[in-house]
């Protein structure tokens, strides 16, 4: 548009002028929406002889007819000559016939004809009617005026500073606001009523009102004293700029605090405008956006304008009845105050209406949380801040909590729309729609599980409700649904219940999100446990780790483990605790307390004299460890007979050595499954001498350990002479126990250590570099290439379409519970899948496998890596170890793509070093990597989190997965 205005403009004025920049700015409101046109705010800088410069707006309009410009139109155009706005220009208007653009020239606007008025000659004269100065008998000399805000055809601000003369001298700024309606009058009124109300008011200000001009439908207001402070620091946030110097976010949290106590100042002001604005009159206008917006969305984008649909039906059926009223801005955002956390002024007052007291504070917790919600991960000062209000505002009115998140849902479902007629790019905006969709969907969630709890009397005001003594003032509902009192799931990470895990289903939702929030279950613990011990103990907390097996997802059941700390006398310790629910009483029948008692006096069971309960509020079986009906080897190898069972099966034992004693700590655990154990073992004797040794013993659910004995003594013997590839040497198993003993490897988890530090943007320990981690990726991909060639040939066979069968059940098993509630992402899982099969090979090359093959299963440096965890050893495709590999180390910067680019550049070492000299395996490995990302996508369905997190993870791991596809699709096969 600047070549255009270069060509246009100079024939307009009348003199020689230049124009040297130009500015854009389209407008979005509903009417140019609903008309089908588009209009844009411009500004053009011009620089005339002399080399004066000033700066001009001129309004477009596009597609306009060239009848826009009538003679109404000329003949104000003809009284505006003149206008020291318009100078040097003598016409103001313009109608361009090849892009069949309207063009006016501020302050040329036929629906606001007063701001001509009041910029013009007259302009002092109008202006003094109204200033309590000149009321007094000052005179104006000379008036400036700038503008401040332009909405065409509807609103505009302009600031104007006045300048008096006489011995009493001074200047001062004013405001005067443009309608092109009567709500001006409206306004005004409920200005002049609110504006002595607060005067008592120590936390609310609003510019006072001076007069209003019926004929020119002004509202002149007082200047807000201080600047724009909470504005621009809040922005910097938003940017990722530095705060300026002295501010930090202890002054941001200070102005959360002032914002909410204004807002409790309002609420109580006891000025009750005309205007009333309930959940319904809120959904409708709602409702009339997304006819206006997505009729055009409908084809191109038709997951997108389903997601907004289904959010508005969602909506619907929660809306609420018979709210309570209150005074409320309409508008209470951020930018819309003035000052810091001194003093606060709320300006823009058009919306001021009797709402529900919560939609204010869903207002301002939805702007504030915008920009953490387009980008996850950013901006976690403005997550601070909004939790800081929201604590401020529940604080002795929890019963609002529901209210505030159903609000703070319509106004995100709002922000989703808008970004409909934003302009940019089209994907950048389509992820930003999927993102705050993903955000309000989860906020439902929460309002629809406290409406399920309070319709069930699930906790307040129920059995356990009553015997743990949860109340709705400790916050219990909101701890639930992953978030702790005063607080929202975005700040609340690593306390209570980080949510239940979008597989989950409906009716189980509730149960689960109980049982896995900690704090919740410390009181159960503590009225619980007390009662089992043979002496006093206390409980003194509690972490829940939920089992993600899909053995307990098919059978509707959660399993958790706790460890839960006690004090028994002055000594503190941690017990384990499986807890599994929703359960029978029956699952503890008379043959498993049988065995409960069988364990008492077990060192880990130490003080309790029963090992398992049954907690019926919440439908729980509770077992004490190493009470674990799969796993009956795990208590006998860990109780009195620990030192004998492991001595058959320690060489320096059978070679006459003796254990002299025994410690024994879990290292890893999955219910019903497995379990690890490390034993420390001093020994005496000969051989050993004075020595201790230290060996793992891993327990089984089944009879696969005698499989995998035999295939590890087989690697073992293979593997003796590699140059890179370790591990631990199988020392026996015992049947009985189902327990395979191993030998220690040397070194620690250095190498897991350090990706973790990249994945968390930390600094890598000192002495450790890049050239560290690439090291460590090549010998990775050697000790692969050893593998494959040690001739071992265990009897699993796992081919593509073996996986493949695998993937699809899980997708039958995660996705059926949420295909209702997110049916763009369901499908596209769906899509995936599809496309492995069609790409699925017919025969395959099968070698020696680990079968998950990842960093965390290495311990290990650059100088030697250890590789354990072989229960998947198989035979396989070349590629599925190496595509496992690069899928769990660069899982992290597909998940948060421009992070941890480190791990993409080793990634990429390990490729190289794995497909030298063997290029025809690399269509191979990116089918293989496609069916591994699509396997994590489907994982985090099953993983608790935050609801929004999760979706915007699942949507980046199966973009990375279709790009994988897409490269299969369009490599060559080789025959």
């Amino acid at each position: 548009m600047l070549a255009v205005f270069r060509r246009e403009l100079p024939a307009l004025a009348d003199a020689e002028i230049l124009v040297t920049d130009c500015s854009a700015r389209t407008s979005r409101s509903r009417r140019s929406i609903r008309e089908g046109k588009l209009e844009v705010v411009y500004r053009v800088g011009i620089e005339a002889s002399g080399g004066h410069r000033s700066e001009h707006v001129l309004f477009g309009i596009a597609p306009a007819a060239p009848e826009l410009l009538d003679s109404e139109l000329q003949n104000q155009r003809h009284i505006l000559r003149g206008h020291p706005w318009a100078k040097p220009f003598r016409e103001l208007s313009l109608y361009i016939g090849d892009l069949r653009l309207a063009l006016l020239f501020f302050p040329l606007d036929p629906e606001l004809p007063g701001l001509a008025e009041i910029t013009g000659s007259e302009g002092a004269r109008l202006l003094a009617e109204w200033l309590p100065e000149c009321r007094a008998g000052a005179q104006i000399e000379r008036i400036d005026c700038s503008l401040a805000h332009y909405k065409p055809f509807k609103r505009a601000v302009l600031k104007i500073r006045a300048a008096f003369r006489g011995p009493k001298a001074h200047e001062r700024n004013v405001y005067a606001k443009f309608y092109s309606d009567e709500r001006g009058a409206t306004c005004f009124e409920n200005l002049s009523a609110l504006w002595p109300a607060m005067q008592g008011a120590t936390s609310l200000r609003l510019p006072e009102p001076l007069g209003f001009d019926v004929q020119r439908r002004m509202v002149v207001m007082s200047e807000a004293p201080g600047q724009r402070s909470l504005t621009e620091w809040v922005k910097s946030v938003e940017r990722g700029e530095p705060l300026p110097a002295g501010v930090d976010l202890a002054r941001l949290k200070a102005c959360a605090l002032v914002a909410a106590q204004s807002l409790f100042e309002l609420q109580r002001s006891g000025v009750h405008p005309e205007q009333r604005a309930g959940f319904e009159d809120e959904l409708a206008r709602v409702r009339k956006d997304c006819d206006l917006l997505l009729e055009a969305v409908r084809k191109k984008q038709p997951e997108l304008a389903a997601c907004a649909d289904s959010l508005l039906r969602r909506l619907e059926a929660l809306t609420p009845r018979n709210e309570r009223l209150v005074p409320a801005h309409g508008g209470f955002r951020h930018d819309q105050m003035i000052g810091d956390e001194r003093a606060l002024t709320l300006v823009d007052w058009d919306g001021f209406s009797l709402a529900n007291p919560v939609l204010d504070a869903a207002t301002f917790l939805a702007r504030l949380r915008r920009e953490p919600r387009r980008r996850p991960g950013s901006a976690p000062e403005l997550e601070q801040m909004a939790a800081t209000f929201r604590g401020a505002f529940l604080e002795g009115q929890p019963e609002l909590a529901r209210d505030i998140e159903l609000y703070e849902s319509l106004q995100v479902t709002e922000q989703m729309l808008r970004a409909f007629r934003r302009p940019g790019d089209p994907e950048e905006t389509a992820l930003e729609i999927r993102l705050l969709a993903a955000a309000a969907a989860e906020l439902l969630d929460r309002v629809e599980g406290t409406t399920r709890l309070e319709g069930l009397g699930v906790v307040n005001g129920s059995p356990i409700g009553d015997r743990l003594g949860f109340d709705a003032r400790d916050g219990a509902l909101e701890r639930l649904n992953g978030a702790t009192p005063g607080e929202d799931r975005g700040a609340s990470r690593g306390s209570g219940s980080k949510g239940v895990p979008l597989s989950t289903a409906p009716q189980h939702r509730d149960l689960f999100g109980i049982v896995a929030d900690h704090e919740l279950m410390l009181a159960v613990f503590r009225r619980e446990l007390p009662a089992l011990a043979d002496g006093e103990i206390r409980v003194i907390g509690c972490k829940a780790k939920p089992s993600k097996s899909r053995k307990s997802i098919r059978q509707g059941r959660l399993d958790i483990v706790y460890k839960v700390k006690i004090e028994v006398g002055e000594q503190t310790r941690e017990l384990m605790l499986l807890g599994v629910a929703p359960a029978p009483p029956e699952l503890l029948g008379s043959d498993m307390m049988q065995r409960c008692r069988g364990l008492r006096g077990h060192p880990w069971a130490t003080p309790f004299r029963e090992l398992a309960t049954y907690v019926e509020e919440l439908r729980m079986a509770l077992l004490l460890f190493p009470m674990d009906p799969a796993l009956p080897g795990l208590a006998e190898a860990t109780g009195s007979e620990a030192a004998r069972l492991l001595a058959a099966l320690l060489p320096e034992c059978r070679a006459g050595a003796e254990i002299v004693g025994l410690e024994c700590d879990l290292i890893r655990y999955k219910p019903f499954g497995r379990a690890v154990v490390r034993m420390r073992s001093p020994l005496r004797g000969p051989p050993a001498g004075e020595g201790r040794r230290t060996t793992y013993a891993k327990f089984f659910a089944d009879d696969e350990g005698a499989a995998h004995f035999r295939n590890l003594k087989a690697l073992w013997s293979a593997a003796r002479d590699a140059t890179c590839l370790r591990l631990p040497e199988p020392l026996g198993y015992d049947p009985d126990r189902r327990m395979l003993v191993m030998s220690e490897v040397p070194g620690n988890r250095d190498l897991t250590r350090w990706i973790k530090c990249i994945e968390r943007g930390e600094p890598l320990p000192a002495g450790t570099d890049p050239a560290c981690l690439e090291r460590c990726a090549r010998i990775v991909a050697r000790a692969l290439h050893e593998l494959q060639a040690s001739g071992v040939r265990p009897e699993l066979r796992r081919t593509f379409r073996h996986e493949l069968a695998r993937v699809r059940v899980d997708s039958g098993l995660l996705l059926d519970n949420v295909r209702k509630q997110q049916p763009e992402l369901t499908a596209g899982a769906d899509a995936l899948i599809e496309r492995l099969e069609t790409l699925a090979p017919a025969e395959e090359p099968l070698v020696p496998a680990h079968g998950c093959y990842r960093h965390k299963q290495m311990i290990g440096d650059e100088h030697s890596l250890t590789f354990i965890d072989w229960d998947g050893f198989s035979l396989a495709n070349p590629a599925l170890d190496a595509a496992t590999f690069l899928g769990r180390l660069c899982r992290e910067p597909r998940r948060r793509p421009g992070s941890a680019a480190l791990l993409e550049h080793l990634g990429a070492t390990f490729r190289t070093t794995f497909l030298e000299n063997r290029p025809e395996l690399a269509r191979d490995l990116a089918l293989y990597e496609g069916l591994v990302l699509t396997e994590q996508m489907l994982r985090a369905f099953r993983r608790p989190g935050d609801g929004a997190e999760t979706v915007c993870e699942i949507r980046f791991l199966a973009d990375a997965a279709a790009g994988m596809l897409d490269q299969v699709e369009g490599a060559p096969t080789l025959g």
